[in-house]
């Protein structure tokens, strides 16, 4: 099964297909619509396309315009997970070989404001190695099984047992602070509230359609 697409215009494309096999990833090279890299995850809606762009080449792509073109591209594909991956640092590269008026570091900044619009993350690595190892984790996290979430804090142990029952009672629908407290002042228990769940809807409060809510949830 392919882990990560590599595009096959990428110029350093065997450098990564190579980084990847080692770490055993899966790569494939072929020809993407849009990007250098699709990093495929466990869902559909977990997939993540990365446009990588050395320094120089990002502040070349201001000069063309090329940028927004590749950012319009991405959108076009539907992922959600957009990102643009620079190497190095474009303000240096900036003064190391752009001279011109035209590309300054205002213009910069202010590209990158562009393109969090566009619903792109901006990342930074310094080299390619390091951007091998950003991928590499990438592909690993994405992969990784989803973990479970509680849908309510749990208990706390200092609660008393009255608090506690009156907690647990409050998470069935249509159960606030104040009916929690008329149902254990009338049942005592948790047990005696259940076993009488016909008759739940003659307290204040409750009415037929929370105890159908109620009566489904316990089965």
């Amino acid at each position: 099964m392919v882990d990560i697409i590599i595009d096959s215009r990428e110029k350093i494309a065997p450098y990564f297909v190579s980084s990847f096999i080692e770490d055993g990833i899966t790569p494939k090279i072929e020809a993407l619509p849009a990007g250098d890299f699709l990093i495929f995850g466990k869902m559909e809606d977990d997939a993540i396309l990365i446009e990588r762009k050395e320094a120089s080449d990002f502040l070349a792509s201001l000069e063309d315009d090329r940028l927004w073109n590749q950012m319009a591209k991405m959108k076009e594909t539907k992922i959600n997970d957009r990102r643009l991956l620079i190497e190095g640092d474009p303000i240096t590269a900036l003064s190391q070989r752009y001279r011109k008026k035209t590309i300054t570091p205002v213009r910069v900044y202010g590209t990158y404001e562009g393109i969090f619009n566009w619903g792109v993350k901006i990342m930074y690595t310094p080299d390619r190695y390091q951007t091998s190892a950003y991928l590499r984790n990438l592909c690993k996290r994405v992969k990784r099984p989803k973990k479970e979430f509680a849908l309510r804090s749990s208990i706390h142990r200092t609660l008393t047992m009255t608090e506690k029952r009156r907690y647990i009672i409050e998470g069935f629908p249509g159960i606030g602070p104040k009916t929690s407290k008329e149902i254990i002042k009338k049942y005592k228990t948790l047990s005696a509230f259940f076993e009488k769940i016909d008759e739940i809807d003659k307290l204040p409060g409750l009415g037929k359609i929370t105890k159908k809510e109620i009566k489904d949830i316990l089965g």
